[in-house]
């Protein structure tokens, strides 16, 4: 069977030299076909599974997680569609404690993706309703809102006062921005920056004539965050790229069959212009898209998106093993409850987290023996209307 990689090719001609570190690449060798036609016990993929309720009041109400934040002291989580005000839905973010009790709420805002700045513990989003970046505390407090300096798809927050931004290809068209005052910075995909001024480096450059906004696709959030590791997947790419102060480094290369694969220029041969989001979906198995990646110790979790699919796997990296997690069952091990559909987060040691419906739970007739004191009281009231639970997944070694 042959196996073909996508790797990033030189874009912007100036700017070959900010390319990623690939001196530490990992590679990862998989067939999703084949993992999907096989099925697990939970009890043979994991060695333990919690689920845990959190708490259910009118201020805390929210029907879906739609991205999770893990810090050392609450689980964040982003409903982007919490409630409809004038006819427009709008988001809202809670913070609960590992215990699942309420600790607040941010809300006056509509958008698709948050970032934690944990050194100075404060949460921010872009506003989708009036373009501004608003910085809130941990209490719900609004700190400050301004106009962004910049025009992004993603960012997230680094040590030592670093920002990172994600710029996705929809922006090539955008008129110049004054604070980018170099092609070289303006047509680079990720910029690290200190401030307004600032921006300490910049990585994987493309070629405006190659790439425009016809081709773009993607995600709601490009950087994932395990523990203190942040990584980025973008389209069209089989990287994973971990950035680490204001460095970028590939990690891992996926390799899939060629059955499944992109063309190996698909990011920079001009052939494609115009055409590659028709390109994929007109080729429907092949993947185009790796997404929502996560570590914890030496087991990986990701998305594969295709035309045909999407799906969500856990890989061992000492195994080599890969196993399709919506292909694993429950038994005795989850008290036979669902797993939950996709992984949402990890706390970068050894836990993935996915959520279940309280509905879905609730529904299976579940008895209090053998519960967590939690779990137990949670059957007890038996409220289908509460908080979708958060479950924790520890993988076996």
């Amino acid at each position: 069977m042959l196996l073909l990689s996508l790797k990033p090719g030189f874009g912007y001609a100036q700017a070959r030299n900010n390319q990623p570190d690939t001196n530490n690449v990992t590679e990862i060798r998989i067939d999703p076909r084949a993992a999907k036609g096989e099925e697990y016990a939970a009890s043979e993929v994991f060695s333990s599974v919690r689920y845990i309720p959190l708490e259910s009041t009118s201020k805390s109400a929210f029907g879906k997680v739609d991205q999770l934040e893990i810090t050392d002291e609450y689980f964040i989580i982003l409903d982007a569609a919490v409630s409809v005000v004038n006819s427009q839905s709008k988001s809202g973010i809670f913070l609960f404690s590992k215990d699942g009790k309420f600790h607040s709420k941010l809300e006056g805002f509509r958008t698709i993706y948050f970032a934690v700045n944990r050194e100075k513990k404060e949460i921010s989003v872009l506003n989708f309703d009036d373009g501004k970046w608003m910085h809130f505390n941990y209490e719900g407090k609004l700190l400050r809102s301004e106009l962004p300096y910049i025009n992004f798809a993603d960012f997230t927050f680094l040590k030592d006062n670093t920002t990172a931004f994600y710029r996705g290809y929809s922006f090539v068209q955008d008129k110049f921005e004054p604070t980018l005052n170099t092609p070289a910075l303006k047509y680079s995909n990720v910029l690290f920056a200190k401030n307004r001024q600032n921006f300490a480096t910049h990585y994987l450059p493309y070629d405006t004539l190659a790439f425009n906004y016809n081709d773009a696709g993607g995600l709601a959030k490009y950087f994932r965050t395990s523990g203190d590791y942040t990584y980025l997947t973008k389209p069209y790419d089989y990287s994973v790229y971990h950035l680490k102060g204001t460095a970028l480094a590939v990690n891992y290369q996926f390799i899939f069959p060629a059955e499944q694969s992109l063309p190996r220029d698909f990011l920079y041969n001009k052939v494609y212009l115009n055409k590659r989001r028709i390109y994929a979906e007109e080729h429907k198995p092949l993947i185009n898209l790796i997404g929502d990646f996560y570590k914890a110790g030496n087991h990986l979790s990701f998305k594969s998106y295709s035309y045909e699919s999407m799906d969500v796997f856990i890989y061992n990296l000492k195994s080599g093993e890969l196993v399709s997690f919506s292909g694993t069952t429950a038994d005795k091990l989850t008290h036979s409850l669902p797993l939950g559909l996709s992984i949402h987060g990890c706390d970068g040691v050894a836990s993935f987290f996915s959520s279940v419906r309280a509905v879905d739970i609730l529904s299976t007739g579940l008895k209090t023996d053998g519960l967590t004191p939690e779990l137990a009281a949670f059957v007890k009231k038996n409220d289908k209307r509460s908080n979708p639970l958060l479950v924790e997944l520890i993988v076996k070694p």
